[in-house]
């Protein structure tokens, strides 16, 4: 199920982003939690007013880390070949 959010812009692509959806159960978004531009297909971080923001270096690391955001991404690269 999708969390409705503030409107705000990918700071990659700056398409407007209005909602998320997590993919374990329905949380809504904290500070520090990652999202995939559904646009552009680039990790986002949730800052503390839950804007986003580009990860910082550290952040990229831990995502391409992590199985399920490896997942995720590839999924996401799949939509787009189709």
């Amino acid at each position: 199920m999708s969390t409705r959010l503030p409107a705000c812009d990918c700071p990659w692509c700056s398409e407007e982003l209005t909602a998320a959806t997590d993919l374990k159960d329905d949380s809504v978004p904290a500070p520090g939690d990652a999202t995939l531009c559904a646009y552009c297909g680039e990790w986002c971080v949730f800052d503390t007013d839950l804007m986003l923001r580009k990860p910082t270096d550290n952040e990229f690391v831990a995502l391409g880390a992590d199985k399920t955001c490896r997942d995720l991404r590839a999924a996401w690269v799949q939509t787009r070949k189709n």
